[in-house]
C-alpha cells in the first residue's frame, strides 16, 4: 500500500496552536471549552485509526509459466449510474 507523505507544517501553523492551546489549557489547566476540543482533535484521530480504510484480500492464487494476470477497476462513475 502507497503511503502519502504528511504535510509538514510550520511552528506557526493555526493546527498545532490549537492541538497546543488544547493541551495546555484544557487537559492540563482544565478548562472545559479547550477539553472539548482536544477531545474532538485527538478523539478524531482514534476514530480514523480504528476504522480507517483496511486492505481486503480478495483471492489467491498462484499462477504456473505462461499464465498471466488481468486486474481491472470500475470507473466510479459508471457505478453512479
Amino acid at each position: 500500500m502507497a503511503r502519502t507523505a504528511k504535510p509538514r507544517y510550520g511552528l506557526l501553523s493555526p493546527r498545532l496552536f490549537v492541538r497546543t492551546k488544547a493541551i495546555r489549557s484544557g487537559v492540563l489547566g482544565g478548562s472545559r471549552g479547550w477539553q472539548l476540543v482536544a477531545a474532538v482533535i485527538f478523539g478524531s484521530r482514534l476514530l480514523k485509526r480504528m476504522f480507517g480504510r483496511v486492505p481486503e484480500i480478495i483471492a489467491t492464487e498462484t499462477l504456473k509459466p505462461g499464465q498471466y494476470l488481468s486486474i481491472r477497476t470500475i470507473d466510479p462513475r459508471t457505478e453512479r449510474r
